[in-house]
């Protein structure tokens, strides 16, 4: 079973009361990484210019000195840039290191092409997310009907789960369903398995910021 909506992996009792803002908000202008954000491990961070009607907002994890933004920042793709630069300049106030992770290619460009707080960035890509939107894509492509019919022989179902707030949680049968198909996920999954758990760096990050 797969719920569409931003807030659907949640498993805490309910939202911090700090991120109540964010369902909707990751709803029009979020990406797949910025669902997370409700998590108890990712720190929130506002610009001063921040409103409901207009959200600048972006989602990352402390590890010492370093400051992760995980996913591009959750506003409208014209104030994309304008976001980025209050973050790096919050992070070099308080003489944070800062790296982006798990952005998208539009994000990648703003970055590298609008000089983003006058740095020369540098990308590594270690994922892809691709979107159809249904409404936009022709169904009835050679391609998608071919990976459509393979999906559906393989036994691929969705459903669409709504939530509601205030604690947006499913039904406990729902949550239950959900539960066990993990659980039987992980006892089935083969291979190498990375999770953005906890952030503790072996890597050295070019100091050139």
């Amino acid at each position: 079973m797969t719920g569409k909506d931003p807030v659907s992996s949640i498993t805490k009792t309910q939202i911090d009361p700090n991120k109540q803002d964010l369902p909707s908000a990751i709803k029009k202008w979020g990406s797949a990484a910025s669902t997370s954000w409700v998590e108890e491990r990712y720190s929130i961070w506002r610009s001063a210019s921040s409103s409901p009607k207009r959200p600048m907002i972006q989602g990352y994890l402390a590890s010492g000195r370093f400051r992760i933004a995980w996913g591009p920042p959750c506003c409208s793709p014209e104030d994309r840039k304008a976001c980025a630069e209050e973050f790096v300049a919050w992070c070099k106030a308080d003489k944070h290191k800062f790296v982006y992770a798990c952005i998208d290619e539009a994000m990648e460009k703003i970055l590298a092409d609008e000089n983003v707080g006058g740095i020369h960035w540098q990308t590594i890509s270690c994922i892809r997310e691709d979107l159809l939107h249904p409404e936009h894509v022709n169904l009835a492509a050679k391609d998608v009907k071919k990976n459509r019919l393979k999906a559906e022989h393989a036994g691929v179902h969705v459903d669409e789960l709504v939530l509601k707030g205030p604690h947006w949680l499913p039904e406990e049968k729902v949550k239950k369903e959900i539960e066990d198909g993990l659980e039987r996920w992980r006892e089935a999954r083969k291979g190498t398995q990375i999770a953005s758990v906890r952030f503790a760096f072996e890597i050295r990050v070019a100091q050139n910021f």
